[in-house]
């Protein structure tokens, strides 16, 4: 077996069992996504400003085209928290996922 069925199978498991359902975008593309905080630190003169930041993982299979821009909803027990996308989203290292820098907007 080579390394893509078997990378398929890692991230069926990992988003299977610790994604959040979402919609994507306006086309309102439902997909399973891992969320992640993290906080970006950017430096305004010689002060240190901290910019409270997401990392929002989504499979290439679910979404083939993420954009800058796009809204991203996702369900939690607290309810529907919005995500906007920030910059343009980056693969991971095996091109099975893509990685993109979001900032809660409403939820």
């Amino acid at each position: 077996m080579s390394f893509r069925p078997i990378n398929a199978r890692i991230d069926d498991t990992v988003f299977g069992r610790f994604g959040d359902d979402a919609l994507w975008g306006s086309a309102v593309t439902p997909a399973k996504v891992l969320i992640e905080g993290a906080d970006a630190v950017e430096t305004v003169g010689r002060t240190p400003v901290v910019m409270p930041t997401h990392l929002i993982e989504v499979r290439v299979s679910d979404v083939h085209a993420p954009e800058k821009g796009d809204a991203v909803v996702i369900t939690t027990d607290a309810g529907p928290e919005t995500y906007k996308i920030l910059s343009q989203p980056l693969r991971n290292s095996t091109r099975t996922r893509w990685i993109c820098e979001a900032q809660l907007v409403s939820g």
